[in-house]
């Protein structure tokens, strides 16, 4: 977090990356580090991996409803930057 933080968005995708990676992180953890990490990604216009990590968050069982409720939004925000920037099928919100 410190990381995304000081805006070192490379850093913070992979320290997001090594939390879903790691055995034995509980899975609510698990799905806010992808939530986070798509933060990042959209951020670093790598917007179709920000898609996977929304989209794994809402499906996730354990993803905590606060952070399934921030990922929704965040898929309908950028849905509607890419409308307004004539891109109308670029994102799925699952």
């Amino acid at each position: 977090m410190t990381k995304a933080k000081r805006q070192d968005v490379a850093g913070a995708i992979a320290d997001y990356t090594a939390v879903i990676q790691t055995p034995g992180v509980p899975e609510d953890i698990k799905a806010m580090a992808f939530y986070n990490r798509a933060l990042m990604r959209d951020s670093s216009a790598q917007t179709p991996l920000a898609i996977q990590d929304l989209n794994f968050v809402l499906k996730s069982f354990h993803t905590p409803n606060k952070v399934r409720t921030e990922a929704k939004r965040k898929l309908v925000r950028m849905k509607r930057r890419d409308r307004d920037r004539g891109d109308h099928d670029s994102i799925d919100v699952f």
